[in-house]
């Protein structure tokens, strides 16, 4: 918390008389006797910043000195709704001010309502709604008069559904008949009740004729329908007619030619013809020569197997025979002729038949020679000599019609190809050397030999040497050895502590009256004296000037000026209690409550509020709150928002009115409100929806308010003016309760 001080005038006095001072600096006007401005109490405090409303002129006469705003109101007279009287400090005058905008009047037109004062006049609010609900009326305002409601003819309905023709007569609703519900349905009963209009109860049970020749009786159902019910029996027992029923005319009969069943297992196909049902003679030939086939009465076709020699037809089978399952079987026909460059196969129809392969692999019995192939006439053609390299070095490579290739081994010089080895030699057909040398003579580098690269050379991080004296811990890095400097100081401000690369420290003893540093902030001007740092008996001086601080030195700190505890009388102050800078929709409820707090009573000409932009930093708007009150004590609490914030009505809470979203939301850097009092004591401070550098108390800001959430919220300590110079820790999001106790969540 940030403790106001004492001040000797007020903030707004302050303001005017330099501004009186400059403007009267180079303008004769201000030595004459002009007529007296007054400054506006009520300073605009929209988004664009802080302006006096404009003022009348006193028009009273003669030159007598005021004394007090209520000898004003006195000697003008009676003022309209949105002016009032005020004693000028600055002339001694009576003049007429304009009351702040978006305070309550009454424009003297009967036909507006919610009247307010805007730039001292009174605009008329919202229209009078003159609806008196009745239809037969015509309703309307008149200036002066009021509602008025003169009666019109025409239709109208008089909310009865039992009658019908209404019309109105007079200013009065009328209806001529009653209205008629008869539905012709005998399974209803028909009335009209007064509520609901035409009711069709249902007579369920009762008798009724659904006029359907398909059904045998018929009855009324629960929902009011004449039911049919146990229906008509039209089947003649003739699979060959189509029984139908047709409601009119009841049961139809129609000859059919659709498929039936005759009751003959040895007919097939059967159809109806003329009303009667026939069909042909089954055939029970299956086509299978190694069975017997009958048709048998009530059974129908069967087939009877045998054994024995038989034919199945097939041109590539021999040996045909019919098997216990009735089926005939011979043995597959053998077409190979044993030649690689002809292809045999049985055809369906002629049975065996031979196709030549030419250009088709085959072996010639020469293992000298490859890619064989078959020409005209099935005969296998020789093919061009191998290649009998099998790419070792070590051996001599030769044929051998009877074997193929022969590979025989040497003794002589050879290349292994592997950059890892040297002085190869033949040995027992393999290509061998002795290892080849990578040493670099690097400590910090790691020496390997790769099959494919060769010789590396990879950095390390081993121990090491770097040779020098002036360095420890020395390690590999990179390549190179390298050493961390050692600390040479000797705690001792009158040597020179440095390091040799062969000796290492070295801290000789600086000459007599060198300069030096005891440790001591509130000691001045120290020297060498024969190697030790001594103080000559100059001190700091921490005086202020001001004689509500204490001026204090610490060896360790320096000056401090804490504050005199009898320059902080008792005393009440505002602190920001709780804000609402963004809603959803029209975004046009921002408000600001401040809670008085501390003791006694607090003067409220003394204290402003400042709005600052957390981009660059600049106030942009600044609002005075003595238009509040002038005196309030500990537990006021003051609204700054619009007419239906502001003017809440609440006990012990005073409003400042501002019109429209005054409050910037935050965006980018976030923004910033402060307290201020005499114009340059910061008394509260806080920033929102980002911490703007020296307008927050702690480290972080009060949190950020949103517009997208389906309920509205606020920013506000909890509990209710709570201050522990921590903004993040005293605020938290809550619904909104301008005027009241902060709500806070478990």
């Amino acid at each position: 918390m940030l403790y106001p001080v004492p001040r000797s005038r007020s903030l707004r006095a302050v303001i005017m008389t330099g501004l009186c001072a400059a403007l009267c600096a180079g303008a004769s006007a201000c030595a004459g006797d002009a007529p007296p401005v007054a400054a506006s109490s009520a300073p605009d405090t929209t988004d664009t910043g802080p302006a006096d409303a404009p003022v009348q002129q006193d028009t009273s006469s003669g030159p007598a000195a005021c004394e007090s705003d209520a000898a004003c109101a006195s000697a003008l007279g009676e003022l309209t709704s949105c002016a009032v009287a005020r004693c000028d400090l600055f002339s001694g005058q009576c003049v007429i001010a304009n009351r702040p905008d978006g305070l309550g009047c009454d424009d003297g037109d009967s036909c507006t309502s919610n009247d307010f004062c805007q730039s001292g006049t009174c605009v008329g609010g919202v229209s009078v709604s003159c609806d008196d609900g009745n239809v037969c009326t015509e309703d309307s305002c008149v200036p002066g008069n009021g509602c008025t409601y003169e009666p019109r003819e025409g239709d109208c309905d008089d909310g009865d559904p039992c009658t019908a023709a209404d019309h109105c007569d007079g200013s009065a609703c009328i209806s001529t008949k009653p209205t008629t519900c008869d539905d012709a349905n005998v399974c209803t009963t028909d009335t009209c009740q007064p509520v609901v209009g035409c009711v069709y109860s249902p007579n369920e049970g009762s008798p009724c004729d659904d006029a359907d020749a398909c059904t045998q009786s018929s009855s009324c159902s629960a929902s009011g329908a004449c039911v049919g019910e146990s229906p008509v029996d039209c089947d003649d027992g003739n699979p060959c007619t189509k029984n139908t029923c047709d409601p009119a005319s009841g049961c139809l009969s129609s000859l059919t030619e659709s498929p039936c069943d005759d009751g003959d297992a040895c007919t097939d196909e059967d159809v109806c013809s003329q009303g009667t049902c026939a069909g042909s003679t089954l055939d029970c030939d299956d086509e299978d020569p190694c069975t017997i086939d009958e048709c048998v009465v009530d059974v129908g076709c069967t087939h009877t197997a045998f054994e024995g020699p038989c034919d199945d037809g097939e041109v590539c089978t021999e040996n045909d025979t019919c098997g216990v399952e009735g089926l005939c079987t011979g043995e597959d026909v053998d077409c190979e002729d044993g030649n690689p460059c002809t292809f045999t196969t049985c055809d369906l129809v002629v049975g065996c038949t031979i196709t030549e392969l030419i250009g088709a692999a085959c072996e010639d019995g020469d293992l000298c020679t490859v890619f064989d192939e078959c020409g005209e006439g099935a005969v296998c053609i020789s093919g061009p000599a191998p290649t009998c390299d099998d790419g070792n070095v070590c051996t001599n490579d030769t044929c051998d019609s009877a074997v193929g290739c022969v590979f025989t081994t040497h003794e002589d010089p050879c290349n292994d190809g592997n950059p890892c080895t040297e002085n190869e030699t033949c040995q027992d057909g393999f290509c061998a050397g002795s290892p080849a040398s990578c040493d670099d003579e690097n400590p910090c580098t790691t020496d390997t030999c790769g099959i494919l690269t060769g010789c590396a050379h990879t950095p390390n991080t081993e121990d090491c040497d770097d040779g020098s004296a002036c360095t420890a811990n020395d390690l590999c890095d990179e390549g190179s050895c390298q050493g961390e400097p050692i600390d040479c100081a000797d705690g001792n401000a009158c040597t020179d502590d440095t390091c040799d690369n062969a000796l290492g420290c070295q801290n000789p003893v600086l000459a007599n009256d060198s300069p030096c540093e005891d440790g001591d902030l509130c000691t001045l001007n120290e020297t060498c004296q024969g190697g030790t740092c001594s103080w000559t008996g100059a001190t700091l001086s921490c005086e202020d000037g001001d004689d509500c601080t204490m001026d204090l030195c610490d060896p360790q700190v320096g000056c401090s000026f804490p504050s005199e505890p009898s320059c902080l009388p008792p005393t009440a102050w505002p602190v920001i209690n709780e804000l609402d800078y963004t809603q959803p929709g029209a975004d046009t409820s921002d408000f600001i409550e401040l809670l008085i707090v501390g003791e006694g009573t607090a003067i409220m000409d003394l204290y402003a509020v400042e709005l600052v932009d957390g981009a660059n930093q600049q106030l942009y708007d600044l609002i005075y709150l003595d238009q509040s009150a002038e005196h309030l004590v500990p537990g006021d609490r003051i609204l700054i928002g619009p007419p239906s914030i502001a003017n809440s009505g609440l006990e012990g809470v005073y409003g400042i009115v501002v019109l429209g979203d005054f409050l910037a939301n935050g965006d980018g850097d976030g923004d910033a409100i402060r307290i201020t009092r005499n114009g340059e004591e910061l008394i509260d401070t806080v920033s929102y929806h980002g911490v703007v550098s020296g307008y927050n108390e702690g480290e972080g800001h009060i949190g950020a308010d949103s517009s997208l959430l389906a309920e509205p919220t606020a920013l506000g300590r909890c509990e209710d003016g709570q201050d522990t110079d921590d903004n993040a820790g005293d605020f938290t999001s809550m619904p909104p309760s301008p005027g009241e106790t902060n709500i806070c969540s478990d």
